[in-house]
């Protein structure tokens, strides 16, 4: 490492700095953050879940290598997630139906816990580099998120259209990644001071145009994965004096794992959290800011019904399918959608997926989408569900035809009673609808 990092290091940490470079010859644990939108029993997963994570609930420490090779990761059911990068999610009291926005949200982890939190809300997830994108839509889709918009716009872009209009805005800032160097050589090799001041132009910008989409009483959720007080106390002072936004405690299961943030730039900056590898996971920064003015204003709804023809044979197939329909049917920039019924309201963006795409039309019927089996997979009339050692999963997986004795028709695969995927069957053969470029 090179000695201005380490001598910044030292000044930071002072008596702990011997502790901070012992931590890094230590092997980090690997952790997951159980998918609570699906997962019904952790039973299931006993085996391989070691102890709780301390801070966290629905977090367990793993001793498994490989663990996105299980079933159980292909169906959902966790992600793979070190603890310090749980703890910005888990800093403020997230109401059950709040309206967020993760603004930096690649590859998903933080999504995740968001849509967790607040099942009955509304998560936009908003990646702005097209490659990360792919991840962060890949992990939504395998993870079952229904209440969740992936965007792909500049903060600059978003907050044209929300004004005071979040509950929440998490800002997991791009960084100059100084608390992954345990794990991420490449990420040592890359560190200059120039780019801890690049970066912390990048992240006040970031933050100014949060405060903008934050309602009054609006959180804001600020975190990187770096040390450098250029980009993380002094993010935090400079957007305090240009945006109405005061530093408020954050959740005191926390406060164990983590130190005090530094107060040079103000005593209230001890309010914030740091994290260090010889605490718990690796390294990571958070506060939590309250906005203290603003009245929401209203969006312009871009749902739109359905014409005739496409209501008709959309709705026929359904209730030949499912044995409910438990959401409403939309049209949003042309893609047919299941919207959970509590939610009406979504304004034109560029987005990728708005919450589970149903399917598209061909030739006057519906052909469902492998994201709509994921997330509403349950309430298919036929299914297949199968034990998790069923040598037939293997199969399915590699998209081979199955003979299997099931009624006609479209119907989903299940493992343990989770949607894997779609089939249709005819004449007791199932054709295989699980994506191409998911097969193994």
């Amino acid at each position: 490492m090179q000695e201005e990092f380490l001598n910044s290091m030292e000044e930071i940490l002072g008596d702990d700095f011997q502790k901070y470079l012992d931590s890094l010859n230590k092997i980090p644990r690997k952790a997951v953050h159980l998918n609570t939108t699906l997962l019904k029993d952790k039973n299931i997963l006993s085996s391989f879940l070691k102890e709780q994570v301390p801070f966290d609930s629905t977090s367990y420490f793993i001793d498994e290598e490989k663990p996105g090779l299980s079933i159980f990761h292909t169906l959902g059911l966790y992600y793979v997630q070190e603890p310090s990068a749980m703890m910005p999610a888990l800093a403020a009291n997230i109401k059950k139906d709040a309206k967020i926005l993760d603004l930096c949200a690649s590859p998903g982890g933080k999504t995740l816990q968001l849509s967790n939190l607040a099942p009955d809300g509304i998560i936009y997830a908003n990646e702005i580099n097209g490659n990360r994108l792919k991840n962060l839509v890949s992990n939504i889709e395998r993870l079952g998120l229904k209440n969740v918009i992936t965007t792909q716009m500049s903060s600059k872009d978003l907050k044209n259209v929300f004004q005071n209009y979040f509950d929440v805005i998490l800002v997991d800032a791009p960084c100059s990644l100084e608390g992954t160097f345990r794990k991420n050589p490449l990420a040592i090799s890359l560190w200059s001071k120039e780019k801890v001041r690049e970066m912390a132009l990048i992240q006040k910008a970031l933050c100014k145009d949060a405060a903008s989409m934050l309602k009054k009483n609006g959180i804001l959720i600020y975190s990187t994965c770096t040390f450098s007080k250029e980009e993380d106390e002094e993010v935090i002072k400079d957007v305090m004096n240009s945006c109405p936004l005061k530093i408020i405690d954050g959740n005191n299961s926390l406060l164990r794992y983590t130190k005090d943030g530094l107060t040079c730039y103000g005593e209230d900056l001890k309010k914030t959290r740091r994290c260090y590898p010889y605490l718990i996971g690796e390294g990571q920064y958070f506060a939590v800011l309250q906005k203290q003015e603003g009245d929401e204003k209203p969006i312009k709804n871009a749902l739109e019904p359905l014409n005739k023809q496409e209501e008709e044979i959309v709705k026929k197939e359904l209730e030949t399918s499912l044995w409910e329909i438990p959401f409403h049917i939309y049209k949003y920039h042309s893609q047919i959608i299941a919207v959970p019924k509590n939610l009406k309201d979504v304004p034109s963006l560029k987005t990728h997926t708005c919450f589970v795409k149903i399917g598209d039309i061909r030739k006057n019927r519906i052909i469902f989408h492998h994201q709509f089996a994921r997330c509403y997979g349950t309430y298919f009339k036929n299914k297949i569900n199968l034990k998790q050692n069923d040598p037939l999963i293997n199969q399915y997986l590699k998209g081979h035809e199955i003979s299997y004795d099931v009624a006609n028709g479209w119907g989903v695969l299940l493992v343990e009673g989770y949607p894997l995927g779609l089939y249709k069957a005819s004449n007791k053969r199932i054709k295989n609808h699980f994506p191409k470029g998911l097969r193994i």
